[in-house]
């Protein structure tokens, strides 16, 4: 079995996934990749938002990203990639 793969959008919905697809990932002995599809806010398309403005909001998605699957990792002692 390869790798599991487990998309996120951080809500409470997406974090119980997360929690089955590493279990999941754990009982296998595999690799879970955690990722999240970064979605533009409309609000931004439609206003002068600055380029340096939407690179801080993916640079703290990632951050958010990094931070939960260090802590599935280390919950699950598993592998997990973003």
């Amino acid at each position: 079995m390869g790798p599991i793969i487990a998309a996120t959008n951080f809500s409470e919905t997406a974090n119980n996934a997360l929690a089955y697809a590493a279990a999941v990932a754990k009982l296998f002995n595999v690799k879970l990749i955690v990722f999240n599809a970064f979605k533009i806010p409309v609000h931004m398309l439609n206003s002068r938002f600055t380029a340096d403005t939407l690179e801080k909001m993916i640079q703290k998605t990632n951050i958010r990203l990094q931070t939960l699957s260090t802590n599935i990792a280390s919950t699950y002692n598993i592998e997990v990639s973003t």
